[in-house]
């Protein structure tokens, strides 16, 4: 019986360790149609942000990802100093925050999206 409850807190934490670092998947924040921001992180590593400000005008990223401990950075050749995207995020439940990023001398605010979909 002693073994039994030790195997299966074992398989347990190895179940929560694994989804824990799962992240991939779509996050985003919709206003509307016309203004929303959306992150995919993918399996390989790489991601996709969508910055649309309104109808007509959008900034598109592509990149790589790299995770430590509860902090998300990308990185991008991309780069549009109207809109900067930001490159550092933490992770917070089921959604992830932006680091404030400066644009034009001011500090834009922290951008945080919801966790929308994945495997």
């Amino acid at each position: 019986m002693g073994k039994l409850i030790l195997v299966l807190a074992i398989s347990s934490l190895i179940t929560f360790q694994k989804s824990d670092k799962n992240i991939t998947g779509t996050y985003g924040s919709y206003m509307d149609f016309s203004w929303f921001t959306e992150l995919v992180l993918n399996e390989d590593l790489t991601f996709q942000y969508h910055d649309q400000v309104e109808l007509g005008t959008s900034f598109k990223y592509s990149g790589t990802w790299t995770i430590k401990g509860k902090k998300i950075n990308l990185t991008s050749n991309d780069n549009n100093d109207l809109r900067p995207m930001p490159k550092i995020w933490t992770i917070k439940k089921s959604r992830i925050v932006s680091e404030r990023v400066k644009r034009n001398g001011k500090t834009r605010k922290r951008i945080i999206l919801s966790y929308k979909n994945g495997k």
